[in-house]
């Protein structure tokens, strides 16, 4: 097992203990989620604080973790934030198709689009990571553009 899959495999040890009762499908999307954020925040090698809030926002808000829930998997990623995105981005891409539908699919790339802009610049690393992303989610690739373009025009204002 390399770096990327212990990490991985602490996360989802984390994530297991926060969703007691969950499916083993809904752990998996939920590490595949939190792997692609994580991806993402550091592609350029940087975890902003901002980044960091946004990562926590979202965990909060999509997932429906309590604020201790929260807390326990930002530690665990932010612990592991250089090795839990290392890995082939299709491990998080593939349960993600498995299991989500193509407006999911798009929302989960509108969200790391705007992780991406939390720190008030889209690094070339992290437009990549999103791209890359997009493609293996089947993501519409015009749907990818205007997301890119109008999160670069609200960065200018």
């Amino acid at each position: 097992m390399d770096a990327s899959q212990q990490a991985e495999a602490q996360l989802e040890q984390v994530v297991r203990e926060r969703m007691e009762g969950a499916s083993h499908d809904s752990v998996a999307v939920v590490v595949a989620m939190a792997g692609l954020l994580a991806r993402v925040a550091f592609a350029d090698r940087q975890y902003t604080e901002q980044e960091a809030r946004r990562v926590r926002d979202e965990l909060q808000l999509v997932l429906g973790f309590s604020e201790r829930d929260v807390d326990a998997v930002c530690a665990a990623l932010e612990q592991h934030i250089d090795t839990v995105g290392a890995g082939p981005i299709e491990r998080y891409t593939d349960v993600l198709r498995g299991h989500l539908d193509v407006h999911m699919r798009a929302d989960t790339v509108k969200v790391l689009v705007e992780l991406a802009a939390a720190d008030e610049e889209i690094a070339p690393a992290e437009e990549s990571v999103i791209r890359a992303t997009a493609r293996s989610l089947w993501v519409d690739e015009a749907l990818l553009e205007a997301l890119i373009q109008r999160a670069h025009q609200l960065l200018r204002r």
